[in-house]
């Protein structure tokens, strides 16, 4: 599972994640050109539900423009992308 809510958003989402298997985890943004914007889990969360919040920054904490944005979750060799919009 790997859902966001709100989308779309204006200031912040929080992305919902689950993860089956021990082992590292890496969620990141990308916009539409398939740049990195920021990676906000990069680490080994644990089994289960998990969830982070992003805030429409980059990784230099610089706000990012209006548009779609994918978020890429990446666990062992499985790799899940999800579309999101964000507003201002």
């Amino acid at each position: 599972m790997l859902a966001n809510c709100p989308n779309p958003f204006i200031t912040t989402t929080e992305i919902y994640f689950s993860i089956p298997a021990d082992g590292s985890v890496e969620l990141s943004i990308f916009n539409l050109t398939g740049r990195r914007v920021i990676t906000l889990v990069d680490e080994n969360p644990g089994i289960g539900l998990q969830s982070t919040i992003w805030n429409g920054r980059d990784s230099c904490d610089r706000p990012v423009s209006s548009g779609i944005y994918f978020y890429v979750l990446r666990n062992g060799g499985q790799t899940i992308t999800n579309r999101m919009t964000l507003i201002h």
